[in-house]
């Protein structure tokens, strides 16, 4: 709009007879235009860059996020795998026990802050990769969430199991242990257990799921100038470098992942 009235007023200045003082306020005019102008799109210019600053930085961000995420669930794993394949080896010395007498207390400091800012995120929406990638981050995020809900609950019934068992007779046969656990106690020690191995085992493919369309949607809306996002895994967290679950462990496991599968289906 201001620079079509600059056009005009220079078309009408060119094209017609003024005075010399009428021609001087034109040229008032048009520079008054102008300048507004220069500063109506230098204005939008640095808005422009601002907003793709931010959003590059929110970018950033979000990539910090997940990795504090990712790595949170490959030290709990590696965590509760160790522990597991530790306790099966000292069982092995005598009669194998029932499942719910691998569940064992064990501390690990998860950060529920480290969650997505989705209105920082809204950027994402614009382009169909965007918003692929902004889906994904919301089922990590639930994904996390329920990691620390699964180690709060088996957590707190395994000193539940240890309170109990100290009550009772002290290295008796397993079955007498888990008549004097209850039936209620031993069930519930077994499903925790193995409610958070299912997340343990199966769920690092939504995180590095996420890092790829966090990817694809910064190559799509930024283009030149983007740099991937990298995670690199320590050998030692890496899965075919844990140490290998107790055969009956990992049947129990198949069974279940066999049997989610058919509830999803």
């Amino acid at each position: 709009m201001v620079t079509g009235a600059v056009a005009i007023a220079i078309y009408v200045m060119t094209q017609t007879e003024f005075s010399k003082d009428t021609k001087e306020i034109l040229r008032a005019l048009i520079g008054t235009f102008t300048g507004a102008a220069l500063a109506f799109f230098s204005h939008r210019w640095h808005q422009q860059k601002k907003k793709i600053h931010e959003d590059r930085a929110a970018l950033f961000l979000t990539f910090f996020i997940l990795r504090a995420q990712f790595d949170d669930f490959l030290q709990f794993r590696s965590i509760l795998f160790r522990t597991i394949v530790g306790m099966h080896n000292e069982y092995v010395r005598g009669p194998l026990p029932p499942l719910w007498a691998y569940i064992k207390p064990f501390r690990y400091t998860f950060n529920p802050a480290n969650v997505f800012a989705p209105e920082s995120l809204v950027f994402l929406l614009e382009e169909k990769e965007g918003r692929s990638a902004f889906i994904q981050l919301q089922f990590v995020e639930r994904t996390y969430l329920e990691l620390i809900n699964a180690h709060a609950d088996m957590h707190e019934c395994a000193q539940d199991v240890q309170k109990k068992l100290s009550e009772g007779p002290h290295e008796a046969p397993w079955d007498v242990q888990e008549r004097h656990l209850g039936p209620a106690l031993a069930a519930k020690a077994r499903d925790v257990l193995f409610s958070a191995l299912l997340r343990a085992d199966k769920d690092e493919g939504r995180f590095t799921e996420a890092l790829m369309k966090l990817n694809t949607a910064g190559h799509k809306i930024f283009s030149k100038g983007f740099s991937e996002f990298e995670i690199e895994i320590m050998a030692p967290l890496k899965k075919e470098n844990l140490p290998v679950l107790p055969d009956r462990i990992r049947t129990h496991l198949g069974n279940l992942n066999a049997a989610n599968n058919l509830d999803a289906a």
